[in-house]
């Protein structure tokens, strides 16, 4: 049986923190979606068509002068990071130090906006964060001369959790902790195995949107982060119009843990078989769902199920304990 719960969140001024740079070197793995920014270079000022080059990096700071990013061979260019951080939630600021034009998202807000030509200085823009995973995006413009980009933050106010309130809006929380299955739930003369801990994910990728059928392809990853956009998902996969399912065994501490996907177009997520994210329709990436589960220790079973209906393709899931 699922209930609702209702959480509300205040906000407590603090002297703000020291600045630091974004990486994800230091972060508890099982709190963040991945292990490095992505970073795509275009040789061109408006991000259009395929990057010319990708690669990761730890941090967002680079200080070219007048040379160029590597792969980029043309005076003007234009780059984009992104990354999901952990952050402990509250009110933090964000500072970019740029000589070109920059564009930071958080949560897919856009927090600054500098589009003059030739900025050479520091900008600063504020965002409400959950504590969790939050998704940051910095878009970096150069139409010539000397070219930097730095991003820094720092939290200004922390998040308090109070007890519950029906006054407040919700995030969704699901009790009780999913319980095993004994002999008498399911008629069986033994009761189910235990499942082994998985080192990656399982992902099966189907030429339909219904993850029906033989998959036409089948692959292991380290964390389900995939931002297809306008390419191809994987050897053999349709373009548009394909499906996806990632399974993994996963170990957990007892506790409650927040569940987070993101996509375009369609996610759903199981833990144990049980359907606790359902967002199976087309929509735009940037809205992150979210869900609050309690669970018992010992190995877990999680599934992601993921569909394309044409254009970009993009699907981010991650958890962290509350």
């Amino acid at each position: 049986m699922r209930r609702i719960v209702i959480a509300l969140t205040v906000m407590l001024p603090i002297l703000a923190g020291a600045w630091q740079l974004i990486s994800f070197i230091n972060q508890p793995t099982s709190n963040v979606a991945q292990a490095a920014w992505n970073a795509e270079y275009w040789n061109n000022t408006s991000q259009a068509g395929k990057p010319i080059y990708s690669t990761q990096v730890d941090t967002v700071s680079f200080d070219w002068g007048d040379q160029r990013p590597a792969g980029v061979s043309t005076s003007v260019f234009s780059a984009r990071y992104t990354g999901n951080a952990y952050m402990d939630g509250g009110r933090y600021e964000f500072e970019v130090t740029v000589q070109g034009e920059v564009h930071v998202y958080i949560n897919g807000a856009l927090i600054i906006n500098e589009s003059s030509n030739n900025l050479n200085g520091s900008y600063r823009g504020q965002a409400n964060v959950i504590r969790g995973i939050n998704a940051v995006r910095v878009d970096y413009i150069n139409r010539g001369g000397a070219a930097q980009v730095q991003l820094n933050y720092r939290q200004v106010a922390a998040q308090i959790d109070e007890k519950p309130t029906p006054t407040a809006t919700a995030t969704k929380i699901i009790v009780p902790p999913f319980p095993t299955k004994q002999p008498s739930d399911t008629g069986e003369k033994n009761p189910p195995s235990t499942p082994i801990p998985s080192k990656s994910w399982k992902v099966e990728y189907f030429n339909n949107p219904n993850v029906s059928g033989k998959p036409v392809f089948v692959t292991q990853a380290t964390r389900v982060y995939f931002m297809w956009g306008q390419a191809i998902a994987a050897r053999g996969v349709n373009r548009d119009q394909f499906s996806a399912r990632m399974t993994k065994n996963e170990t957990f501490a007892q506790g409650t843990y927040r569940f987070t996907a993101r996509s375009d177009d369609g996610v759903r997520v199981y833990v144990d078989d049980d359907l606790v994210i359902d967002e199976w329709r087309a929509q735009p990436f940037g809205k992150n769902y979210s869900v609050d589960v309690p669970m018992t220790k010992g190995v877990h079973q999680l599934k992601v199920e993921y569909f394309d209906q044409g254009g970009a393709a993009a699907l981010q899931f991650s958890w962290v304990k509350r």
